[in-house]
Parts: structure tokens; C-alpha cells; sequence
């Protein structure tokens, strides 16, 4: 008997039509599912001065953005100055807000991180806002900073705690101020402090993960270290969106696997990166939020994060040893 193939490819046709209009659904039930939260809030931040890190692009000009349609003085902090400038002056024209500026900021380099703090000390009166948005993901394991550490773990937690450090007088001065730290859920991956000897692409997501985990910790600590002067501290995810951390940019990046898994197939459960920056809007205006100084956030709301987040020895012990990293003072 011969084989029928019309009947085989209608068969098949039918059944990759079905399984097609079957992932479709569940992608749209999700979507609709995950639906973001939008921060309506009208507080305005005319007299106001904001910082956010790595704002060139993605969440961090989103934040940025958004900021300065309220009227605020907005620093852009970035390490590239063309793309930096470049972002300042789009936002400047999209607003008409002249109070957007850019400074010179590599989270990659102490030395950058303290000259760009003593520039603003000198510079401004006031710092209302500042916001650590910049991030990367899946560096090389052998790459490093300038001061001999982790690229990931100097980039995402050590530096923005040394600029915070340094920050904190004029964050004190201008009192009531906020510090936010732009975590992730990623957190939870973590079961210890610590970073673990497996397969390259996989010791990457980890080191990420305990980075976004240090970020929880230093907010909830910070917290506690300010707590009655005025100055509070938030950490949040913001979603989970489609930015250039996902990105193989630079010989920084690798791991081919996980790079397609993230672009392709996690791309149609992102969100836009209008809804990224709410929770970062919600944790950075909202009057309510000052009675949950440390906490950690997502979808503008107090959400959970993971025991070890919670743990106050840890955290202590994590600001122990940046202090000693960053050669700051200890209070």
C-alpha cells in the first residue's frame, strides 16, 4: 500500500496549526495575565534633582524621561559621553525641560565613580533622587575592574554602594530623599552568598543573580543605617522587559544558548519599556512609600523577596565588606 503523503502534510498541517494557535493563546492569557501596573501619581519634581545611572538607553532613559516631564533637574549618568549627550539633548527636545544634563559616570571605575561625585558635590545644591539603574549581565568570568573585581559585582552592587556613599551628604542636606536600587527577581536564584563553580553560561546567570540579591541587601541596610534622617531606600524590579542587557553587544557577553532563549523566546512575554519604569516612578514619588524604607518592590506594590533578602546578618556583613572593598567609612 502506498503511503499517502497529501494525507500525511493535512494531518501535519492540522496539528502545527493547532500547536501554533495553542502558544498564541497561552501567550496572550499570560500577557493579559502580567498585565502592568502604571504609577498614576501627579507629583511634581520642579525645583528637584534626580540622578539615574546608565541612562542612555533602555530603563534608565525611560526613567530619566519620565522624570523630566515633571519638571525636574535630571542628571543623566553614563559612561559614554556621545551616547549620553546625545540622550540628554532627545530629551531635553522631547520635554522642553533645559534642566536635563550629562555627566560623566563609568560604574566600571572607582576612580570615575568618586570624580563624578565630587563633581556633583560642587556642582549642586540639592539631590532629591538617585537612582541606580545601571547594569550588566553575563560578563566573561576573567573580566574585571579596575580595581581587580568582579565586572559584574563591581558594576551592579560595589559602585553604586561607593557612589552612595559618597552622595550621602548632599542626600542627607536635601532630606526627605529617596535612594532607589533597580534589583530584579532574578534574586531569588540565589540559595547563598556566594558565586558557584558550574558551567560558564550558568555561573554567569548566577553571578547576575547574586549581584541583583547584594542590591536587596544594600537597600534594606542603608535603610536601617539612615533610619530618622530622612533619607530612605528602595530596591525593585522592574519587570521583566526587552533591553540591550539581553543583547550580545561586546566580546563582554556570551553564551550563545542563553542569549537566543532570552531574545526569542522570552521576548513575547516582555513588557514595554514604558511599563519598566513605573515601579521605579511608584518607589522614587509616591508619599506612601516612606513608611516601607528598605523594602523591596515590583508592579507598585511591596512584593516578596527571597528569605535570604531578608536576612539582617547578611546584609550587615555584605556593607562590612564594601566598606572595606570601596575604602569607605563604616557607620
Amino acid at each position: 500500500m502506498a503511503f499517502d503523503w497529501q494525507l500525511y502534510e493535512d494531518f501535519s498541517w492540522k496539528i502545527y496549526s493547532g500547536l501554533a494557535a495553542v502558544v498564541c493563546l497561552c501567550v496572550y492569557a499570560f500577557r493579559r495575565w502580567n498585565a502592568p501596573t502604571f504609577y498614576r501619581g501627579t507629583a511634581s519634581l520642579t525645583g528637584k534633582t534626580v540622578i539615574v545611572t546608565g541612562s542612555n538607553t533602555g530603563i534608565g532613559y525611560e526613567s530619566a524621561l519620565n522624570f523630566a516631564r515633571r519638571g525636574g533637574r535630571v542628571i543623566l549618568a553614563c559612561r559614554n559621553r556621545a551616547k549620553g549627550e546625545e540622550a540628554a539633548a532627545k530629551i531635553r527636545q522631547l520635554t522642553g525641560n533645559e534642566q536635563v544634563v550629562f555627566r560623566l559616570l563609568d560604574n566600571a571605575c572607582q576612580k570615575s565613580v568618586r570624580e563624578f561625585a565630587k563633581v556633583i558635590l560642587r556642582e549642586e545644591a540639592r539631590l532629591d533622587i538617585l537612582v541606580h539603574n545601571a547594569g550588566v549581565s553575563r560578563c566573561h568570568s576573567n573580566e574585571k575592574t579596575e580595581s581587580g573585581y568582579d565586572l559584574q559585582f563591581g558594576i551592579n552592587h560595589l559602585n553604586p554602594f561607593l557612589l552612595t556613599q559618597l552622595l550621602l551628604p548632599l542626600l542627607r542636606k536635601t532630606a526627605p530623599s529617596r535612594v532607589l536600587v533597580v534589583s530584579s527577581v532574578a534574586h531569588k536564584m540565589v540559595q547563598r552568598l556566594c558565586y558557584l563553580n558550574t558551567k560558564q553560561a550558568w555561573e554567569e546567570t548566577i553571578a547576575y543573580s547574586t549581584c541583583k540579591l547584594c542590591n536587596i541587601l544594600f537597600a534594606a541596610e542603608l535603610a536601617r543605617r539612615l533610619k530618622g534622617t530622612g533619607v530612605t531606600a528602595y530596591s525593585l524590579h522592574p519587570g521583566m522587559v526587552d533591553t540591550r542587557i539581553l543583547h550580545p553587544r561586546s566580546s563582554r557577553f556570551h553564551g550563545r544558548l542563553l542569549l537566543l532563549f532570552c531574545r526569542n523566546v522570552l521576548r513575547p512575554f516582555c513588557i514595554s519599556l514604558e511599563a519598566s519604569v513605573q515601579t521605579t516612578l511608584y518607589c522614587a514619588l509616591d508619599p506612601s512609600v516612606t513608611q516601607h524604607s528598605g523594602r523591596y518592590f515590583a508592579d507598585c506594590r511591596l512584593a516578596k523577596e527571597s528569605k535570604l533578602a531578608r536576612d539582617e546578618k547578611i546584609a550587615s556583613q555584605l556593607w562590612d565588606l564594601s566598606c572595606k572593598l570601596t575604602g569607605t567609612e563604616n557607620y
